[in-house]
């Protein structure tokens, strides 16, 4: 997980859940399919780099008259990120910068005049 202040006076926070997996077909016969919580990214200000790489293993055996069975993995974690009205700010002027390109293009239009229609036959 990474911080990246790319305006001063911008703070932001992120947090990640721990991992929790799961599997249909077979029997899990060591290992597991879960990862513990690698932690967030406090709030602030500055860069942060909060790096994880968590490795895991697990077997999982499944089998019906010698022929090998298929399984199904499911992995689910929950994420969260904050940011000051820094952001909010930003994309507020875009929106206003974008709406008024589209009044002038209607205004434009409008000055423009009745397009006249083209008959094919």
């Amino acid at each position: 997980m990474n911080r990246i202040n790319d305006a001063s006076g911008c703070d932001g926070a992120a947090d990640i859940s721990g991992v929790s997996g799961s599997f249909t077909g077979g029997s899990l016969t060591s290992g597991s399919l879960d990862f513990s919580d690698p932690g967030s990214v406090p709030s602030g200000g500055s860069d942060v780099s909060g790096p994880f790489n968590q490795i895991g293993t697990a077997r999982i055996d499944g089998t019906s008259n010698g022929v090998a069975q298929g399984h199904a993995l499911s992995f689910t974690w929950t994420g969260t990120t904050r940011s000051n009205s820094c952001e909010a700010a930003r994309s507020s002027r875009r929106r206003q910068q974008r709406e008024r390109l589209q009044r002038l293009h209607l205004s434009r239009e409008a000055q423009a005049g009745p397009k006249a229609a083209t008959a094919i036959s």
